[in-house]
């Protein structure tokens, strides 16, 4: 599976820039990006959804009308009651 750096100016679940081959290292995170307990992601980046739903046009995808929703990476968190942090977003 190949990735793509879409071309937006900040990143998909937080409003951290995305201009990663100027800033220094380490800048451009914040604690949703890092997914620390109890960061919770915001609204999905609007421009991102769109562009990727283009590209997809573009190469005869079929987008399913019905519902979509996003499911973060997970990681053990032995300092809450579940053992691990549970969050997704729907749109």
């Amino acid at each position: 599976m190949d990735y793509v750096q879409l071309e937006t100016e900040s990143k998909l679940f937080c409003d951290c820039p995305t201009n990663f081959n100027e800033a220094p290292i380490n800048q451009n995170i914040c604690p949703i990006c890092l997914n620390q307990p109890g960061a919770k992601p915001h609204p999905t980046n609007q421009h991102a959804i769109e562009n990727a739903l283009m590209i997809s046009l573009m190469l005869n995808c079929k987008i399913d009308q019905g519902f979509t929703y996003f499911m973060r990476k997970h990681y053990d968190y032995p300092d809450l009651s579940s053992g691990y942090q549970r969050t997704s977003v729907q749109a």
